[in-house]
């Protein structure tokens, strides 16, 4: 217990909060309660709405990056496609969109494993980041030919086309976005200066507000789900030390009406030790991985509730 105390007192001098330093929530442990399955390695995954099932790829020797959907209650897997990479399952659970490896394009595919199609494609690859809260859009991002520039569009399934919104700058951590509940605007990690920082963006392009600058030198962070009412954001956070090794990491909500921070999950050891967030179930869960490299295999697929 007074080695939990101890991490998360580091974790508060790490990370600037208002007034009061975050709170502790949970350390996920092998065979912890909330584990869902211990799987070989797949580090791209979604779970369904309905939380019965989870999308992953499987980055196996061998097995051409197959998209596979495993059913929680049968323990049986499927393989919806190959060569696919970050999986988002559609709100109505009927459709997974993602990222094709070996053409740059965005594809969505049927829960089934019917109609793989394309939806938009890019020379310099593109990938998703969320899907509308009606289920008629899917906000994805391009990447340019020069480095850490991204334009982000919507593809209107209706419509049948994509929607340019606008263009930003990404640092260190992967570029990400998610849909705001209301439907009218997203919020992103993105670069302005030397400052990486998180805004509110409509979908005309034009900026709402910041929420959040991070110190560049000292954190990266980008933004991984929001909560169905809107008011708060889970965030993968990594700090490093002088010599640019990882020193603390883990997932953290943003509130964003009080402007606090609170410490969903602390991770002891970045360097073997890789968390990462997938979404805010309906119930109120966060599902989220954690995957331990010293070894070799098992990442455990967890649930953890967010007061």
């Amino acid at each position: 217990m007074r080695k939990l105390l101890l991490y998360a007192a580091a974790a508060a001098l790490l990370l600037s909060c208002a007034d009061e330093g975050p709170e502790y929530m949970f350390v996920p442990e092998p065979g912890a309660d909330g584990r869902v399955r211990i799987f070989d390695f797949c580090p791209w995954f979604d779970i369904s709405p309905d939380a019965k099932e989870l999308a992953y790829v499987n980055w196996k020797s061998g097995s051409n990056m197959e998209l596979i959907v495993y059913n929680f209650d049968t323990g049986r897997e499927r393989v919806l496609t190959t060569w696919a990479g970050g999986p988002i399952w559609s709100p109505d659970g009927r459709w997974i969109t993602y990222a094709k490896q070996n053409n740059g394009g965005l594809w969505v595919v049927r829960r089934d494993g019917a109609g793989d199609r394309l939806l938009y494609w890019d020379p310099y690859g593109c990938g998703p980041f969320d899907w509308s809260p009606d289920g008629t859009k899917v906000l994805f991002g391009t990447y340019r030919a020069q480095p850490r520039i991204l334009d982000i569009y919507y593809y209107d399934l209706f419509a049948e086309k994509a929607f340019f919104i606008t263009t930003t700058e990404y640092s260190k951590p992967g570029p990400f976005a998610v849909w705001f509940p209301t439907g009218d605007r997203f919020v992103t990690n993105r670069v302005v200066g030397a400052e990486e920082v998180v805004s509110i963006i409509d979908f005309d392009g034009r900026l709402v507000r910041d929420i959040w600058r991070f110190e560049q030198e000292v954190f990266t962070g980008y933004v991984r789900g929001i909560s169905r009412s809107g008011d708060r954001l889970i965030f993968e956070v990594t700090g490093y030390t002088a010599g640019g090794r990882p020193r603390i990491s883990g997932n953290w909500v943003l509130d964003l009406k009080t402007h606090r921070w609170k410490q969903a999950l602390y991770n002891r050891d970045p360097a073997h030790i890789n968390d990462g967030v997938a979404r805010w179930l309906p119930d109120g869960r966060v599902v989220f991985n954690s995957w331990r490299t010293e070894h070799g295999k098992g990442l455990g697929i967890y649930t953890v509730n967010i007061p």
